[in-house]
């Protein structure tokens, strides 16, 4: 069973945002020193593992564990505060899916 709405819309807003902080991290971390490099190398892993079950997902909604989705996206807004907030994107899009389509 695929993701019915809200769920849908939702779920690809968290994906396009994580891309779009995945893209950012990376060029800003372009060309500068290894610390930094190493932060935004440690910022990407943590954004495509809370994002890359959510393609698979999609099409199988029966087996979303949202709960467990829920607290990986927390986590991640945790030891990222300075970064894209994902699990208040998730949750506006389950609020307002309509209104928050990217252009």
């Amino acid at each position: 069973m695929n993701a019915p709405e809200p769920y849908m819309t939702a779920l690809l807003r968290v994906i396009y945002y994580a891309i779009l902080d995945a893209r950012a991290t990376a060029a800003l971390a372009n060309g500068k020193d290894a610390e930094t490099q190493n932060a935004a190398l440690k910022r990407i892993v943590s954004l495509m593992n809370v994002t890359h079950n959510i393609p698979m997902k999609l099409t199988s909604y029966e087996k979303w564990d949202e709960a467990t989705f829920r607290k990986f996206l927390g986590l991640h807004d945790k030891m990222f505060p300075d970064g894209i907030k994902l699990l208040p994107v998730y949750e506006n899009g389950l609020k307002n899916s309509d209104e928050n389509q990217p252009n």
